[in-house]
């Protein structure tokens, strides 16, 4: 099955985004997130688990798996908001899922976990 924790991320992703008067294009902010995240996760600063067992969070992220992007000017601060984590966890069934059961174990202190979702 797979699940995911959503997170508010504290880092100032706005200057990756391509305005052109219609749209906000999030494509080359995404990279960016999606190759932080990367990183996190291989150097073993992501860490997300089930009952105690580690498990293999899915990249890349998908836009759609993504709120909006604040810049400083914002009253909170630069953030990317609602950036879910979604996690395969080949060794539950749906039906046995307990969303209090999926923890972060390790991330860095400028992410912010909200909710569960499955």
């Amino acid at each position: 099955m797979e699940a995911a924790i959503s997170f508010t991320i504290y880092k100032d992703f706005s200057k990756n985004l391509s305005d052109d008067g219609l749209t906000i294009d999030y494509t080359k902010a995404l990279k960016s997130l999606n190759k932080y995240v990367k990183d996190l996760v291989e150097s073993g600063d992501l860490v997300i688990s089930y009952n105690g067992k580690s498990v293999k969070i899915i990249l890349p992220i998908v836009e759609d798996a993504c709120g909006n992007i604040f810049g400083d000017e914002d009253d909170c601060g630069a953030l990317w908001d609602s950036v879910e984590i979604w996690c395969k966890i080949p060794y539950v069934k749906v039906i046995k899922f307990c969303s209090d059961n999926l923890k972060v174990e390790k991330c860095p202190t400028c992410w912010s976990p909200e909710r569960v979702f499955w």
